[in-house]
């Protein structure tokens, strides 16, 4: 599972606040309301675009995960 979710999103992060398993509460830019969801997988920082989290969102069925920077969560 994991080398599936790294083929499909990039390679894992060596460190992040937040692990694979947990749920988080967030915001997604540009959307009104706060959203839950479980974390599927951290992505390491690259030179485009910094750490992220891959968040399967709560009661969205079978849609496409959230990509959610440590910014949009709400502690």
């Amino acid at each position: 599972m994991e080398s599936h979710l790294e083929d499909v999103y990039g390679p894992a992060a060596p460190f992040s606040e937040h692990r694979p398993g947990e749920t988080l509460k967030y915001r997604l830019p540009g959307e009104a309301g706060d959203y839950s969801g479980v974390i599927l997988w951290c992505v390491e920082a690259s030179e485009q675009v910094g750490l992220h989290y891959i968040v399967e969102r709560a009661g969205a069925g079978d849609s496409f995960p959230d990509i959610v920077f440590p910014a949009n969560i709400i502690a």
